[in-house]
């Protein structure tokens, strides 16, 4: 087991009940319940068993949860006195404004493990994130390629996928593969487009679909707002192509109340996803340990199926 799998162990058997369990280490039910599954495949035996109303550990169990609650303090206590041994700073964190509510589970659970870790975020564009962490003003920087400079530490974090948004007033019906709606370029020819302003992977993939498939983008609106993006569509302006981040946490995001908004059509572009990388960069010699504390924290409350995610 790994630390995020030793956390779901712990929660199970917190809360012996998988919904409950699931909703507070932000998984899903069938994910945590695989999880399980698999875990006691991997034993040979059987790790809880069910009641009634709940579920309750067995012999086995509680030896396996007994081990990963202590590895768990373990780790915990070093990552403690690791920071401790630091001088005290704040971690400064750069983002771009529409994937900052991806840091939200994270901050609360930094400061709740490390409270002694100060955290300001600084919400902005790409390029102007990219030459504040190279001018060492940033700890922590979340862009969309790796650094190329040797003394930069690079970790992949999620991919964002290329969205389609748009009135059904439009009338333009989705395509559908296994399920699955989605646009292609050819749909969306002749009408405005809406491009959030970000200078950076989605800009450059974008304009290279188009020219490539010789498709004219008219009346192109840019913002640099992703809700301006949302409510110019709602309202007829055009169609808004955004990047929304592929995470089990989508529920932080705002679109998610557009997704449910009658006669609104929200798809991805293209039958097979557009993947756009989101790095953390950060540079291990100048900043504290704090950086990739924190980190670790992320990843923890990003992707969260212990079975299906995948890391880079």
């Amino acid at each position: 087991m790994n630390l995020k799998e030793m956390e779901y162990l712990v929660a199970l058997d917190e809360y012996r009940n998988f919904s409950k369990a699931a909703d507070n280490i932000f998984v899903t039910q069938p994910a945590l319940s695989r999880f399980l599954s698999n875990l006691e495949k991997e034993c040979g035996t059987k790790l809880f068993k069910k009641t009634a109303k709940n579920i309750i550990p067995t012999a086995a169990g509680e030896l396996y949860i007994r081990f990963a609650r202590d590895t768990l303090k373990r780790w915990n206590h070093l990552n403690e006195e690791i920071l401790g041994t630091k001088s005290k700073k704040t971690l400064k964190i750069g983002i771009p404004q529409n994937l900052s509510p991806i840091l939200v589970k994270a901050i609360v659970k930094s400061k709740n493990m490390f409270p002694e870790m100060r955290i300001e975020l600084y919400e902005d564009m790409y390029p102007n994130i990219t030459s504040a962490i190279h001018n060492q003003t940033l700890d922590l920087a979340f862009v969309g390629s790796k650094s190329d400079a040797k003394t930069y530490q690079s970790e992949f974090v999620m991919n964002e996928v290329i969205m389609v948004c748009m009135p059904e007033s439009f009338m333009i019906r989705p395509h559908e593969s296994k399920g699955i709606p989605f646009f292609n370029l050819e749909d969306l020819k002749g009408h405005s487009l809406i491009l959030p302003i970000e200078n950076h992977e989605f800009n450059r993939t974008i304009n290279h679909l188009f020219s490539s498939s010789s498709i004219p983008m008219e009346d192109t609106f840019f913002t640099k707002n992703h809700l301006m993006a949302f409510e110019l569509s709602t309202r007829g302006y055009g169609i808004a192509l955004i990047a929304m981040p592929m995470t089990n946490s989508q529920d932080l995001f705002f679109y998610q109340n557009f997704i449910r908004q009658d006669n609104f059509i929200f798809c991805r572009l293209s039958e097979e996803p557009i993947l756009l990388p989101l790095y953390a960069v950060y540079n291990p010699d100048t900043s504290d340990d704090s950086a990739r504390v924190f980190l670790q924290t992320l990843h923890q409350t990003l992707f969260v199926d212990p079975v299906d995610s995948q890391g880079k």
